[in-house]
């Protein structure tokens, strides 16, 4: 039997798992893959994110992206944000070489993404969500106001 006397439980960091604030974030993306659905009736795209945003560094999100199910919404709201994607690494050609190179073409691409938070409901706690996916080459990620700032401070002059 093991002696949990023996350990130093009391020191131990435990990760923090609750959402990102909501805003924009820039990140990597670390794995892509296209399974099929638990209820083997349709295929996801399973997207793994690794925010490099400062203060936010190597925190984790994952995406599914429904494409094929019967249902057709699900499927028609995840070619948007496929898309979205596609072009946010490769603005021009990009849908072409995702066609042909497939899960590759995705993994190690640096992209802004705009998270929300998507409420706890039953079961599952607060998450985030990615609404949507854009190029870092035009913009730079708004990050969110820290709980601790003034969002409508005024400027002194």
């Amino acid at each position: 039997m093991f002696d949990f006397n023996s350990l130093n439980l009391s020191e131990v960091k435990l990760d923090d798992y609750s959402p990102l604030p909501v805003g924009e974030y820039e990140a990597i993306i670390d794995a892509f893959k296209i399974e099929t659905n638990k209820n083997a009736n349709g295929v996801n795209a399973i997207i793994t994110y690794r925010i490099t945003s400062d203060g936010y560094q190597n925190r984790q999100l994952k995406q599914w992206l429904v494409l094929s199910n019967p249902r057709k919404t699900a499927v028609e709201i995840a070619k948007q944000k496929l898309v979205r994607l596609i072009n946010a690494i490769d603005p021009i050609g990009g849908v072409d070489k995702a066609n042909s190179n497939g899960e590759v073409f995705f993994v190690n691409q640096v992209i802004g993404l705009k998270l929300s938070i998507k409420p706890a409901e039953g079961n599952f706690s607060a998450s985030n969500n990615v609404d949507y996916a854009f190029s870092l080459k035009d913009r730079k990620p708004q990050l969110p106001i820290a709980e601790d700032q003034p969002k409508d401070a005024d400027i002194p002059f």
